[in-house]
């Protein structure tokens, strides 16, 4: 007889958070969490724990920790701000 021990790591958990919307020209940082694990962005290629976006799009990242993969997203709207003109 024999026996062998098994371990089952759990995926990363990745919560960028709700969808949003933000004024043009500004900027959100997106956090993946997950501290001492390697990251890859989507688009761009980044490949750290936080980015600063200012353009709309939805934004994935997959977390990869301990041999286990996860992925999560957001999607950013760009609001334009209002025209004002006084005179």
């Amino acid at each position: 007889t024999g026996s062998r021990t098994i371990t089952v790591t759990p995926k990363p958990v990745v919560n960028l958070g709700a969808n949003t919307s933000i004024c043009a020209g500004d900027n959100i940082t997106l956090d993946a969490g997950n501290a001492g694990a390697t990251y890859l962005w989507s688009p761009g290629g980044q490949t750290s724990q936080t980015i600063s976006v200012s353009t709309a799009g939805t934004y994935s990242v997959t977390v990869t920790k301990d041999g286990c993969s996860n992925t999560g997203s957001r999607t950013i709207t760009v609001t334009p701000k209002p025209v004002v003109n006084l005179g």
